[in-house]
């Protein structure tokens, strides 16, 4: 067997994994995985949003996902670490217990911290901790920031190049909608005066 079909036969069997997490049982205590696996193979949200940033590039490869859905589920249904915690409003999933003594210095980027750090806030207050959180309750809170985020991204984008270039950029968003140029024209406009009057237009 050469290298070319070893890559073929492990891609093979990550797949047949993978499709054994899609095929849980309903009335399996697991099933959660189910639609947790559904939602990351779907979602347009970037990975590094909301995993851990050591694992979120695990997403890229058949080999690499089918080790990171191995993680959660032995994290969730045996007895590793995971939590889901929000960092600045962001939901996460991070592989460490929430009483560790390096629980923040793991979870938070070198950026996260300087951020916090200018704001004068402590590690501790930029961090929320969601308790008792079933998967499809994480999937509904990461949908509600990313279309917060997308929209101020559009009325941002609108404002500094136009609701054309905006329209088109953002339709490629599962949540964005064409209405948007007429329900945030108000936000657009006035954005659009501010950066005038500050010389970013």
């Amino acid at each position: 067997m050469n290298k070319l079909e070893q890559f073929d036969k492990v891609h093979a069997e990550a797949m047949e994994r993978v499709q054994q997490y899609l095929s849980i049982p309903e009335d399996s205590y697991e099933h959660g995985m189910v639609g947790l696996v559904k939602w990351m193979l779907n979602t347009d949200q970037n990975p590094y949003q909301y995993l851990q940033q050591e694992v979120a590039g695990w997403t890229g490869s058949s080999t690499g996902f089918v080790s990171l859905l191995d993680l959660i589920h032995h994290a969730l249904y045996d007895d590793g670490d995971i939590e889901f915690v929000k960092v600045n409003g962001q939901p996460k999933i991070v592989f460490v217990w929430r009483h560790d003594d390096g629980f923040y210095d793991t979870i938070l980027s070198d950026s996260d911290k300087a951020l916090a750090a200018r704001k004068g806030l402590k590690a501790e207050d930029i961090v929320e901790v969601m308790d008792n959180i079933i998967p499809r309750e994480f999937i509904e809170e990461c949908e509600k920031y990313q279309l917060k985020h997308i929209q101020k991204c559009y009325i941002t984008d609108a404002a500094r190049r136009g609701v054309q270039f905006a329209d088109a950029h953002y339709s490629q968003y599962k949540c964005w909608e064409e209405d948007w140029r007429h329900e945030f024209e108000d936000e657009i406009k006035w954005q659009k005066e501010s950066f005038e009057k500050t010389g970013v237009l």
